[in-house]
């Protein structure tokens, strides 16, 4: 499957189902973008360090449920990772480390 888009910014392929899990992202201002229609799963991440666990830079949604946003308050919290964007689902995410 071929990426990019057809010199009109109409995208050549679209990539769904997409599946970002079991991961420690840290020392980042963004653990993960994403921009796509398509819901894309982010689950069972640990966001350490980092100032936006998940920013969603268009109109799909992210389950972002059970990631560890870097406290236990989850996002927004003092200390914690933010969720930015869009439909970013983030309830209930994990009170420590996965």
């Amino acid at each position: 499957m071929s990426g990019g888009d057809n010199g009109s910014g109409i995208p050549v392929a679209v990539i769904t189902g997409t599946v970002i899990a079991g991961n420690t992202i840290q020392q980042e201002t963004i653990g993960v973008a994403t921009k796509t229609e398509a819901l894309t799963a982010v689950h069972l991440n640990n966001f350490i360090s980092l100032t936006t666990g998940v920013d969603n830079l268009d109109g799909g949604s992210v389950g972002a449920q059970l990631n560890w946003w870097g406290c236990s308050l989850g996002p927004a919290a003092p200390g914690c990772a933010d969720a930015s964007g869009t439909t970013v689902l983030f309830v209930p995410f994990l009170t420590s480390p996965f």
